[in-house]
Order: C-alpha cells, then sequence, then structure tokens
C-alpha cells in the first residue's frame, strides 16, 4: 500500500477485491493532529513526532543559497505587470470569511433567534458552533472571527467586549439586505434610458 497506487484485499469466502489507495498526509507545527479527526473514533491517523531540531543553517548559507537561486531563476519580462497580477487573486482567507459572511445572511433567522428560550447575546465561539456541524477548526474560528468584526464591530454589549448582541446583529444584516436592493434598483432604472424597458 505504501509503494503502489492499489491493494489487494481477500476477504474470507468471496473474492478477491483490488482497492485503490487513498492517503493524506498533514503536516503541521502549531495544531495537534487531534484537531484534524472528526470523527473519534478514528483509528487509521499515525501521528509522527518530530523530536530533533532541524539542522540549523548560518546566515552564510543562507546567503550562499539565495544568491545560487537569483542567479539561476528566469526573471519575468515585465515585472510589474507580474506583480500587479496578485492584486487579482482572492486568499483562501478571504474566500473562508465570505463564506461565513454568506452563511450568516442565508442563515440569519436561525443563528440570531432570540425566541424559544434563546439567548439574547452571542460570542464568536458560540456562533462557530452553530454555522459548523462538527467542532469547528482554528481556521473557521478565525474565520467567523473576522467576518463578526467586520460586520458587526459595533454590535457588541457594553457591560462585556466578547458578547454581540442577536437582535442588533440581526438588523445590521437586514440593513445591508436593504441597502444593496435598493442599489440594484436603482442600477436598473439608471439602465432603462427612460423608456420603461429594459432596452
Amino acid at each position: 500500500m505504501l509503494t503502489s497506487n492499489s491493494f489487494n484485499y481477500n476477504p474470507k469466502f468471496r473474492q478477491v477485491l483490488t482497492i485503490p489507495c487513498k492517503r493524506l498526509y498533514i503536516f503541521t507545527s502549531n495544531d495537534d493532529i487531534a484537531e484534524f479527526i472528526q470523527d473519534e473514533s478514528e483509528r487509521r491517523f499515525v501521528s509522527i513526532e518530530i523530536d530533533r531540531s532541524p539542522y540549523q543553517l548560518t546566515f552564510d548559507e543562507i546567503y550562499d543559497i539565495w544568491k545560487e537561486f537569483a542567479v539561476n531563476c528566469e526573471p519575468e519580462e515585465d515585472w510589474k505587470e507580474w506583480y500587479d497580477s496578485f492584486a487579482l487573486v482572492n486568499g483562501l482567507e478571504k474566500l473562508n470569511i465570505d463564506e461565513v459572511k454568506n452563511e450568516l445572511f442565508l442563515r440569519k433567522d436561525e443563528l440570531f433567534a432570540t425566541m424559544n428560550g434563546a439567548g439574547s447575546y452571542f460570542t464568536i465561539k458560540s456562533l462557530a458552533n452553530a454555522l459548523y456541524k462538527n467542532e469547528p477548526t482554528r481556521e473557521q474560528r478565525h474565520s467567523v472571527k473576522s467576518a463578526v468584526v467586520e460586520l458587526f464591530h459595533d454590535c457588541k454589549t457594553k457591560s462585556n467586549d466578547a458578547l454581540y448582541s442577536k437582535t442588533l446583529c440581526r438588523e445590521r444584516l437586514l440593513d445591508i439586505e436593504a441597502e444593496k436592493s435598493k442599489g440594484e434598483i436603482d442600477n436598473n432604472e439608471t439602465d432603462d434610458n427612460g423608456s420603461g424597458m429594459p432596452f
């Protein structure tokens, strides 16, 4: 299984099955491997911890490697065009934050309800737990925090900086939606050419 793309499995009293190999490697220096295991009964993870420090390079060795790279790499024809191209790329973190914001808009009635015994306030941790089916990862909690700070920065309670008012947050989402739909209506009216027809 380690060296090929498939292996043969021979169940008792049945035909031999050829099963494709599926491997998942996780390299981490900050998180415990247990945070990545969604099913607590999962036994197919092997954690390999590196106890020894890696070989330490001197500054001169690092500088020599950098010089060799700089001499041998191929420069871009138009470095400014290459540099400007990065502005068009949405980073993974921004995409994750946008995904959380979309969920907040779609599920605002469910997440920010205060009736039927639900509390009037939430924390970022409790909101992350409500958004994700399994225990949220550190990256997911970070995305929730960034989205909440961006959308609800002034919806905190005065008595506790970690609590956000569900009512204020729901009203904020409704206001944003109303402004967005009003902007779309205004755009349609200006594209109208005064004829009452959209063409």
